[in-house]
């Protein structure tokens, strides 16, 4: 999101219009072990199910380093 604004006068005027989102995480592991931290709009994250599949709000934690991913 930050990275979206020119300046930090952009960023404190865009902040100040709306309602800050708050999450709540639920971690889970998917079938291959790699564990996944999900947050409303995951498609795993009412039945912390890391291969439900449908759209993703979560990060990988791949033993290579870590992948955030947000499509909702």
């Amino acid at each position: 999101q930050l990275s979206s604004h020119k300046n930090v006068l952009s960023i404190l005027e865009s902040f100040q219009a709306h309602e800050p989102e708050y999450f709540e995480t639920r971690t889970g592991e998917m079938r291959d072990g790699t564990r996944v931290a999900m947050w409303n709009g995951d498609a795993g994250y009412s039945d912390v199910d890391a291969d439900a599949h449908g759209g993703r709000h979560r990060l990988v934690m791949h033993p290579r380093g870590f992948e955030y991913i947000r499509s909702t």
